[in-house]
């Protein structure tokens, strides 16, 4: 185990037993004054057991997206405009695609729908809390308009990669998404002011084998699977987090991260 290999208590979805006749959900708006806070929401996480989230500097290479749900690579931009909507959707969005198409195996055609700027001071700090985004709402609106391109493999993958430092605050842990069973993860409701869609969340299991990389740099980007439609295949889905390790320094900089979500589809049926 080296040095920067850490131990921690990752929270997890709490099962209740209400929740066979009442969905689990979260709200993510304003409540109107003389409302109960209750309305927030009915979902409760619990710490799971202390695991190890290894560090995988120096041995990146291992991990893919097929075998994995996850992988590195590294990537470089001249691009800073941040902040601007509309430059980030037309040239970095570009860019995006470029990496996609090159670092997925088989991509044909990268559609990306959305982006997050992710920092870790408040109001939208990290959390411990393990979750997977639901490709369903992604997908079908897609249905009935490009039904040829559903019949290809579709895979639905997060680009994620450092702003502005490297990154010691919060860094994210990836879970090895061949240790996770669809049964083990939970559709939560999340309802935010202008819309409503699923997100998914993880119950604690023994043997989940959890990863993350150390200092990850300005000119390295993570790949993350949220969903595959290959019917055969060990990593559907690799399920995720931020954690605060052991041995930050107390003047660590804050994280600016970003996010990008991309529809990948391949043409290929052979490998189906």
């Amino acid at each position: 185990m080296t040095t920067t290999t850490q131990q921690m208590k990752l929270k997890y979805f709490q099962w209740d037993e209400k929740y066979r006749t009442e969905k689990p959900f979260q709200l993510y708006a304003d409540i109107p004054a003389g409302v109960p806070d209750s309305i927030r929401g009915n979902v409760k996480f619990t710490d799971g057991e202390t695991e190890t989230i290894e560090d995988v500097r120096g041995q990146e290479e291992k991990y893919s997206l097929d075998n994995h749900g996850f992988a590195f690579c590294g990537f470089e931009t001249d691009f800073c405009g941040w902040e601007e909507k509309t430059a980030v959707e037309t040239e970095y969005y570009r860019q995006m695609e470029e990496i996609l198409t090159t670092k997925v195996p088989g991509a044909d055609l990268v559609h990306i729908f959305e982006h997050r700027l992710r920092r870790s001071d408040p109001p939208r700090a990290p959390g411990l809390t393990v979750s997977l985004s639901d490709p369903s709402r992604y997908l079908s609106p897609a249905g009935t308009v490009h039904k040829k391109l559903l019949r290809s493999r579709v895979q639905v993958i997060n680009v994620w990669r450092p702003l502005y430092d490297v990154i010691q605050n919060w860094p994210l842990a990836v879970c090895d998404g061949s240790t996770v069973a669809s049964s083990e993860l939970v559709a939560v409701d999340q309802v935010r002011r202008h819309s409503r869609g699923d997100g998914l969340v993880l119950r604690y299991k023994p043997g989940y084998k959890w990863y993350y990389l150390s200092r990850m740099r300005l000119d390295e980007a993570l790949l993350l699977k949220n969903f595959d439609s290959k019917p055969a295949g060990k990593a559907k889905f690799a399920p995720h987090t931020s954690f605060r390790p052991s041995n930050v320094p107390r003047n660590a900089p804050k994280r600016t991260s970003i996010e990008v979500r991309a529809l990948v589809f391949s043409f290929d049926q052979d490998d189906k």
